[in-house]
């Protein structure tokens, strides 16, 4: 492993943390500024251990992709799909928009190849515990001092997993190796239960390889609880159902995504930038990162770093609505309809809704006119407008 440069002399950029929002601004400032001296403090420790154990799938629909961000992205290990497949009780569509997935140690490899093969002005420090994050300096718990001229902090979820006004997208998944090819070639992005049960339930499915499938059982749930026992036990009656009883589970994920209703929300006058879920950088009715990771890493790495909170209080003011109406559609999912009223919402959109309007609501760049769309459609059935009144007085 690399030796720090000396803590007195200043980087270009730290980032604090090193997970899917530095990886993306490792790849971004390599891309846009090869030069730009770079820093990231990691607190786990032995990656070639716990990348894998501890790795979840980031995916995104190809129009999610800022133009500006192909050529840097063209370098990962990408898994690409032309289209998907939706599909509910008594409704199916293939939806064509493209699809991507990255799993989590394939884009840290990749990072990390980078970083090998560039010499001492890129570290990537592992086992670094950090005690306090300013705008200009990171202070470890050992005392060491690391200055910068531009610190970001991507340290991840922090608080945005408890307290008031918030719902959950909740997983349970398995990568499994089949005896006999999947019948799919396309994810099925949803494959929705008819008996609905802890808020609106389906089935996530990635076909990587005809005979290597990644499986998630998925909640949309008031609970942030992920029973894993029950979730094994869906996944195994899924394959059975399928015609696949013979397989191998290569690996399990599960995750917590937020999707908030009140809060968590970017803070454009903060001096201290905060990027992915720390700073509130995430599709909130979806709960997915990626979308905006992407936004933010091409947008700081395209300025020096001494324009980058201009730059990203920019970014927040041109979201400000989107930001909002995202969480006006969580409010009205989690606190107007019962939980077994949900998946008519999910029905709806996709049911009535152009993929132009779809492509836009996931890459989080809808106009007003495609929000007030979202809402067309025969709303579901029975509506608890008392309790989605009531949400307002209580977060």
């Amino acid at each position: 492993m690399k030796q720090p440069l000396p803590t007195s002399e200043a980087w270009d950029y730290c980032l604090v943390g090193g997970g899917l929002q530095a990886s993306l601004l490792v790849l971004a400032l390599r891309h846009h500024q090869p030069q730009a001296r770079v820093l990231v403090l990691e607190k786990r420790t032995r990656p070639e251990e716990t990348l894998q154990a501890d790795g979840q799938t980031w995916s995104c629909h190809s129009s999610d992709i800022p133009a500006g961000s192909l050529a840097w992205m063209s370098s990962l290990p990408i898994t690409r799909w032309p289209a998907y497949n939706v599909c509910f009780p008594n409704f199916q569509r293939r939806v064509n928009i493209g699809y991507c997935s990255v799993r989590s140690w394939d884009l840290q490899q990749g990072v990390q190849k980078l970083f090998a093969s560039d010499g001492s002005d890129q570290q990537w420090l592992w086992g670094q515990a950090v005690s306090q994050v300013h705008s200009d300096r990171v202070v470890l718990e050992s005392g060491e001092t690391f200055a910068a001229r531009c610190v970001i902090d991507c340290r991840g979820q922090a608080n945005q997993l408890s307290g008031h006004g918030i719902g959950y997208q909740k997983f349970f998944g398995w990568e499994v190796e089949l005896e006999s090819p999947w019948q799919h070639d396309i994810p099925m992005v949803m494959d929705v239960d008819r008996q609905q049960h802890d808020g609106f339930r389906f089935t996530y499915v990635l076909p990587f390889a005809p005979q290597r499938v990644l499986l998630q059982d998925t909640r949309f749930s008031d609970s942030a609880d992920v029973d894993a026992e029950e979730g094994a036990n869906r996944l195994r009656a899924y394959l059975t159902r399928h015609g696949h009883a013979e397989y191998q589970v290569i690996r399990t994920e599960h995750g917590l995504l937020p999707m908030p209703y009140a809060g968590f929300t970017p803070n454009p006058s903060e001096r201290l930038l905060r990027a992915g879920y720390r700073g509130g950088w995430f599709h909130a009715a979806t709960g997915y990162s990626l979308p905006l990771a992407l936004q933010y890493a091409e947008a700081v790495a395209r300025v020096s770093p001494e324009q980058a909170q201009a730059v990203v209080s920019a970014l927040a003011r041109q979201h400000r609505f989107r930001f909002s109406h995202a969480r006006l559609l969580n409010r009205l999912l989690f606190r107007l309809l019962p939980p077994t009223s949900r998946s008519q919402v999910f029905h709806n959109f996709y049911r009535w809704l152009p993929e132009a309007v779809i492509s836009r609501f996931y890459a989080h760049t809808f106009s007003r006119l495609d929000a007030l769309r979202l809402f067309l459609g025969r709303p579901p059935f029975p509506l608890s407008v008392g309790r989605f009144v009531q949400s307002f007085r209580s977060c």
